[in-house]
């Protein structure tokens, strides 16, 4: 017995050393910080409150301040109470929203800020970014209902990406540590599925550990390039979100995703307008939507695989038509502009994917001026500026 445990004890200070080596390598020789989110079991995924640290991005390839206020989003602490004169607008999404790969004044919320400043000063507008990355709209809804009613939105945006959003509404698509919501047993009422509060120990780690963050960000880049080599089998699309394409109405869990996605949009566009807020459905384009051959390359991604033939570019579009038209919800689908704008480009010109990091991420700075541009003429055109700007201030 005492030499097995002389010999655990060997083993557990051997491994201890080297995590500690481990650690003061990555913190020594990498550019790898901390991770910039936190879990609240409560409210899923924030990011660090009241930071304000410059970090490199590698998407962008550029330094980028990155300010947090007090409840863990990018942008100024503002007091709940709004200032007479005052009109809110809360932008609502994942990491196309928080941008954090692109300088905070060059972001969509700062300059639909700027923007309604400038052309409107008869008021003081305040536009919010509540985005995070890894959000769903599932967990935008929960963080609606917990932190964003307080303020006394005028308008809520709820920003969702043809893509992953699709699949990490569902618990039957994506495992990641996030907000879900399902429905309840007995009823199509929904429920709430708060993260597990025994995930402390990873959380310090994730919030502690260069070695930790550092080895997660190995992990994740070594999936990436499977993928990208078609090596990761049909399973890369349920991770990368590309089921959202799939027309498969055999397919039981897509099924259920879509009425899933339908249950919480609905559920959202009532919860805004019962507070007496302006609801706005946004949908952001996959990139893939825009542009043919980037589409062409998709479909010999799923060659061989058991979505071959089913996937159809359209499909994502019509089915959230769908779903917004028949409850009546206010909605700007940014596809017919961004594919109007990409399709001017040549495709020898070094700008042709201009509208997102290296074609294919994150919006980067013309992306986030397209989506300024085209929701402010939404907001001009459906008269919702001018009402708000009237003394009463009431949209219906």
């Amino acid at each position: 017995m005492n030499e097995t445990f002389k010999n655990l004890s060997v083993l557990f200070f051997t491994l201890l050393l080297i995590c500690l080596v481990g650690e003061a390598a990555v913190r020594a020789f990498t550019d790898i910080s901390p991770s910039l989110t936190v879990r609240n079991v409560k409210i899923g995924n924030t990011y660090r409150k009241n930071m304000s640290k410059t970090l490199f991005a590698p998407e962008s390839g550029k330094d980028v301040l990155i300010t947090t206020n007090n409840e863990g989003f990018r942008g100024l602490t503002r007091p709940v109470v709004k200032k007479e004169n005052t009109i809110r607008i809360a932008i609502i999404g994942d990491s196309q929203i928080a941008a954090i790969n692109t300088n905070e004044e060059e972001t969509f919320v700062v300059l639909l800020q700027n923007k309604l400043n400038r052309l409107h000063p008869n008021k003081e507008w305040e536009v919010f970014n509540f985005g995070v990355s890894g959000a769903s709209t599932a967990q935008e809804l929960n963080l609606y209902r917990e932190v964003v009613k307080k303020y006394e939105m005028d308008i809520v945006v709820c920003a969702y990406l043809n893509t992953n959003d699709f699949t990490d509404n569902s618990i039957r698509l994506s495992n990641n540590p996030r907000i879900y919501m399902d429905f309840s047993r007995n009823s199509e009422d929904l429920v709430t599925l708060y993260l597990n509060p025994t995930r402390k120990f990873s959380n310090w780690f994730n919030e502690n550990s260069r070695l930790y963050v550092w080895q997660k960000h190995m992990v994740a880049q070594a999936k990436h390039h499977l993928i990208s080599r078609g090596m990761a089998g049909d399973n890369h699309l349920i991770r990368g979100g590309s089921l959202i394409f799939v027309n498969d109405p055999e397919n039981k869990d897509l099924a259920y995703a879509w009425k899933l996605n339908r249950k919480i949009i609905e559920t959202f566009h009532h919860n805004v307008t019962q507070a007496g807020s302006v609801f706005i459905f946004l949908s952001i384009p996959h990139h893939v939507e825009l542009l043919d051959e980037q589409w062409k390359e998709f479909e010999g991604s799923v060659s061989g695989t058991k979505y071959e033939g089913k996937i159809n570019r359209d499909y994502p579009q019509n089915q959230l038509t769908a779903i917004v038209t028949e409850h009546g919800i206010r909605h700007l689908f940014l596809r017919e502009p961004f594919a109007a704008h990409m399709n001017r480009l040549n495709p020898t010109d070094p700008q042709y994917y201009t509208a997102y990091q290296s074609g294919t991420g994150h919006l980067n700075e013309t992306g986030n001026l397209l989506m300024t541009e085209r929701f402010y003429e939404y907001l001009y055109q459906e008269g919702i500026i001018q009402k708000l700007t009237e003394t009463k201030g009431h949209v219906e």
